[in-house]
């Protein structure tokens, strides 16, 4: 019974991301409501609620959806220079997405989506170079920097997509790789305390 449920509620969440989609592909993130995405779906509103907060609450779980969808989380792992070009690909040839970065809420929320996505690669990079020099960087100094590269990669994202940034996914992801690794190692060579 509890397989049925879960993938009546799969079927409810992806319905939902669909009408999302639809409505994205011709309009604006800011100019859709919840409403409108029940009546697209033959759904009602409170099954939107529960599942999702509200309208950005389901943008930022189809944005997962889509990078999940290419398994973006073992590609992390595995080569985490060809997951960004991917994710740059998702992000800059999807007009959902690209209609959503004209509202700044939407920007707002693109930005985060990425940013969370990115932080596995940044604790990553300072683990190792920690693990390298024989150094550690505080544990709350760590955190800080995981968010705050984070979020200018997730920044950095959007200006991609938006077109201010004019490379290639893959010209992308090597400058990107290439500053997140010359940077986190300089920062750990001098901010690392020794280990003892």
């Amino acid at each position: 019974m509890f397989c049925v449920w879960r993938a009546i509620a799969a079927g409810a969440q992806e319905a939902f991301s669909k009408a999302l989609r639809i409505r994205l592909a011709n309009g604006e993130l800011d100019d859709v409501s919840v409403a409108d995405l029940a009546r697209d779906c033959d759904l009602d509103r409170k099954t939107f609620y529960y599942h999702f907060t509200d309208v950005y609450g389901l943008f930022d779980w189809t944005i997962h959806e889509m990078i999940r969808a290419v398994r973006i989380v073992d590609l992390l792992r595995e080569d985490p220079r060809n997951a960004i070009a991917v994710c740059a690909d998702i992000v800059v040839s999807n007009s959902e997405i690209s209609h959503a970065l004209k509202s700044p809420l939407g920007r707002m929320h693109v930005k985060e989506c990425i940013a969370r996505d990115i932080y596995a690669i940044i604790e990553g990079y300072i683990r190792q170079y920690e693990a390298e020099a024989g150094v550690a960087l505080e544990d709350g100094y760590r955190s800080f920097l995981v968010i705050m590269c984070g979020h200018a990669v997730g920044e950095t994202f959007v200006e991609l997509a938006s077109g201010t940034i004019p490379l290639s996914s893959e010209h992308f992801a090597d400058y990107l790789v290439q500053t997140l690794r010359i940077t986190m190692g300089h920062i750990v060579a001098t901010a690392g305390k020794r280990a003892d």
